[in-house]
């Protein structure tokens, strides 16, 4: 059927463009020369990371909270390393502009990086905040101000719809935060 082939074909579009995007902003970087990668200083950063001495490039155990769901991980092959504010996300919101170097700045910057389950960084993909927040709702206020000091550190253009979310999880944080300072 001519419609299939041509979403066929629309699909194909977007997904090699998805990957275009994430090849173009690099992987991890060792910047500063330790032999830990981003990801390993963010396993480091992030949680309590054993690093062995005798593969120090490396974190394999350790305890990780994960806010997104409010759990524990300690096991590092279990763990990605999410962007807040998505790589593809950030790559049609403005990204396709920036440097290489931009870019590859963008993806490992620490403000905008979180220890995440796979389940949960797979489940989120390249979401904005309006159709993907955390499960733990607890830690939806401090999502949100990352995605602004995200978005706003690197003038990624930010949707009408996720502005106006964004705006109701504020407001619904300020009033948490205005009834609990009371009690």
């Amino acid at each position: 059927n001519r419609f299939a082939h041509s979403c066929l074909i629309i699909l194909c579009l977007l997904s090699t463009n998805a990957i275009a995007a994430r090849k173009d902003f690099g992987g991890w970087i060792d910047a500063d020369g330790d032999c830990q990668n981003t990801r390993v200083e963010i396993l480091i950063a992030q949680g309590a990371a054993v690093i062995d001495k005798d593969f120090p490039c490396k974190a394999t155990i350790g305890l990780w909270f994960l806010p997104y769901s409010g759990t524990y991980e300690i096991n590092a092959s279990e763990i990605d390393i999410d962007h807040v504010v998505p790589l593809n996300y950030a790559w049609y919101n403005g990204a396709q502009g920036w440097t290489r170097e931009r870019r590859t700045e963008f993806a490992n910057d620490p403000l905008n990086l979180i220890v995440a389950s796979k389940l949960e960084n797979r489940s989120k993909g390249d979401s904005p905040p309006e159709e993907w927040m955390p499960a733990d709702t607890s830690y939806w206020c401090t999502y949100s101000t990352k995605w602004k000091e995200v978005t706003q550190k690197y003038n990624i253009i930010t949707a009408a719809e996720t502005q106006d979310f964004l705006k109701t999880v504020d407001e619904s944080c300020a009033r948490y935060e205005k009834v609990h300072q009371k009690g």
